[in-house]
C-alpha cells in the first residue's frame, strides 16, 4: 500500500478519534474523498466504499463541497466500471452543487469528466468541447494538477482524432507540469501516452523505451493498472514485429492485472489483442469468437472506438476465411463508424483492409482507389512534416528539462562550494589561533562543536540533494 494512502488512513483515525468538532468532520470527509480517488484504479471497489461515507458524513454535517466531492468520484467509481450513464448522473449531481457553490475547480473538473466519458464513448467533438469548456473554467486557477490533467486527456483525444503533433504537445505540456509538482503516478502515465504516440508512428525503439520509465514508476507506485497498461503496449510492439510467444505473454500479464483491476475496457482491449494473434497463427475462428465477443461489450455499452476497431479486426479474419460478403459488411460498418466520430487511426485500418479485400477478389481498380485513400491519409497523419515536427517538440522539451536540471546542479554545487569554502575558513581560524587554544578552550568549545554540528548538517544535505537530481534524471 502506498505510503500517501496510509497517512491518509492514520490521519483519518485520528481526525474521527476527536468528537464534537465541525471541523475535524469535514476534514475527515475530505480525507475520505482522497482515499476513494487513490484506490480507484486499482481497488474500485474501496473508491465506492470511502466515497458512499464521504457522501453520508456530508449530508450529515450540511457540507456541500465535500458532499459534491463525494458525488463525483462516485461518478469516477462508475466510469472505472464502464457505467457511463450512472457515472453521467453523479457528475450531474456534483456540477449542479458546484455551479451553486461557485466552485470553479470543482467544475472544471467535472467538465473535464464529462469529456472522458464522450471520449470513451467515440463522441470526440462532444469531448473537445467539454475539455474546452473546462480549460475556460480553470485558466485563471491556480489549480496546476488539474490542469495538467486536462492537458492529459486533451492529448489522448487528439491522438485517437489522428492529430499527433497537438496530441504530442499537449501530453508534453502536462509531463512538464506533473514533473515540476512531482506527482509520480501522473508522470507515468504522460510518458505512457508519448510512448504510445511513438508506436502509432512505426518507432518501436522510443516507444519500447517509454514504456520501460513509465513501467518503472508503476511498479513503484504498486498501480496493477498501469503496469497492466505497459505489459499491453509492449506486446503491441511484440506483434508488430512477428514475436506472437513474447506479445502473448505480455497480453496475458495484462489481461490477469485488469482482471484484478475489474477494469472491463481494459480487458475487452487485451481479450482483442490476443485475438490477433490466434489471427495471425492461423486461428481465424477462435480470433473471430474473441472479436465477437468484443464487439457485443463495445455495443452495450456505446463505445464507437470500440465497435469500429472490433468490426475491422471482424472483417479482417473473415477475409483471410475467403467469406467475403461478410468481410466487406464489417470493415464497412468500421469505416463508416470511423468516419462519424473522426477516428483517423481506424479509418486509416479500414482502407488498408478494403484495398487488400477487393484485391483478394481481384478487383484492383477498387483496390487502388482505397490504396491511394489509405496512402493519402497516412501522409497527413505521418508525413515528414508531422514526424518533423513532433521530433523538434520532443528535442525542445528535453533541452529544456536538461537547462532546467543542469542550473539545479549549478545551484547545489554553488552551495556546496559555499559550505566548503566557509569549513577552510573555520579550519584556517582554528590553525591561526593554535597557541591560543589552551586559554580558550572553556570559552570556544561549545561554540566550535554546535558551529562544526550546523556545518556537517548543511553540507550532508546539500550533497544529498545533488544525488536525488542524479537518480531522477537517471531513467
Amino acid at each position: 500500500m502506498p505510503n500517501d494512502v496510509m497517512e491518509l488512513q492514520e490521519k483519518l483515525k485520528e481526525l474521527q478519534s476527536i468528537s464534537d468538532n465541525k471541523k475535524a468532520d469535514r476534514q475527515c470527509v475530505d480525507i475520505l474523498v482522497e482515499l476513494a480517488h487513490a484506490f480507484y484504479r486499482n481497488d474500485p471497489d474501496k473508491t465506492r466504499q470511502y466515497a458512499e461515507q464521504a457522501l453520508e458524513s456530508a449530508l450529515k454535517l450540511g457540507y456541500t463541497r465535500g458532499e459534491a466531492s463525494a458525488y463525483k468520484e462516485l461518478g469516477v467509481y462508475y466510469w472505472s466500471q464502464s457505467d457511463y450513464r450512472n457515472a453521467l448522473k453523479y457528475y450531474s449531481q456534483s456540477l449542479s452543487i458546484c455551479e451553486n457553490i461557485n466552485d470553479k475547480d470543482g467544475m472544471a473538473s467535472c467538465y473535464k469528466y464529462y469529456g472522458v466519458i464522450h471520449m470513451s464513448l467515440g463522441n470526440f467533438d462532444k469531448a473537445l468541447d467539454y475539455y474546452q469548456k473546462s480549460m475556460d473554467t480553470i485558466k485563471d486557477s491556480s489549480n496546476r494538477k488539474e490542469m495538467a490533467a486536462l492537458f492529459n486527456n486533451i492529448g489522448i483525444l487528439h491522438r485517437k482524432m489522428g492529430n499527433y503533433e497537438s496530441s504530442l504537445d499537449y501530453h508534453l505540456k502536462s509531463l512538464k507540469i506533473f514533473e515540476e509538482i512531482g506527482y509520480n503516478q501522473s508522470i507515468a502515465i504522460s510518458i505512457c501516452n508519448i510512448g504510445v504516440l511513438y508506436r502509432n508512428q512505426g518507432n518501436s525503439d522510443k516507444a519500447l523505451e517509454y514504456y520501460k520509465m513509465a513501467l518503472k514508476l508503476y511498479e513503484e507506485l504498486g498501480d496493477n493498472k498501469g503496469i497492466g497498461n505497459i505489459y499491453n503496449n509492449i506486446g503491441n510492439i511484440h506483434l508488430l514485429d512477428d514475436r506472437n510467444d513474447l506479445a502473448l505473454d505480455s497480453f496475458n500479464k495484462a489481461l490477469d492485472l485488469f482482471r484484478e483491476c475489474r477494469d472491463q475496457s481494459s480487458i475487452a482491449i487485451a481479450s482483442g489483442n490476443i485475438a490477433s494473434i490466434y489471427s495471425d497463427s492461423g486461428d481465424y475462428d477462435k480470433s473471430l469468437e474473441l472479436h465477437m465477443k468484443d464487439l457485443e461489450f463495445y455495443r452495450k455499452l456505446g463505445d464507437k472506438s470500440g465497435i469500429s476497431a472490433s468490426c475491422n479486426s471482424i472483417g479482417y479474419n473473415y477475409m483471410l476465411l475467403e467469406k467475403y460478403d461478410q468481410a466487406h459488411e464489417y470493415i464497412q460498418l468500421g469505416l463508416q463508424t470511423a468516419l462519424d466520430i473522426g477516428a483517423k487511426d481506424w479509418e486509416l485500418v479500414s482502407y488498408q483492409y478494403l484495398s487488400e479485400l477487393y484485391e483478394a477478389q481481384e478487383d484492383y481498380r477498387q483496390s487502388l482507389f482505397f490504396n491511394k485513400k489509405h496512402n493519402s491519409l497516412k501522409e497527413e497523419m505521418f508525413g515528414k512534416n508531422t514526424a518533423e515536427h513532433i521530433a523538434i517538440m520532443q528535442i525542445r522539451y528535453e533541452t529544456e528539462k536538461m537547462e532546467k536540471e543542469s542550473e539545479i546542479i549549478r545551484s547545489k554545487n554553488a552551495e556546496l562550494r559555499k559550505e566548503i569554502s566557509r569549513r577552510e575558513s573555520v579550519e584556517k581560524e582554528i590553525m591561526k589561533h593554535r597557541d591560543n587554544l589552551e586559554e580558550m578552550v572553556e570559552q570556544r568549545t561549545a561554540e566550535l562543536q554546535r558551529s562544526f554540528s550546523k556545518l556537517a548538517k548543511s553540507l550532508t544535505g546539500t550533497v544529498f540533494a545533488i544525488s536525488k537530481i542524479v537518480e531522477t534524471r537517471d531513467p
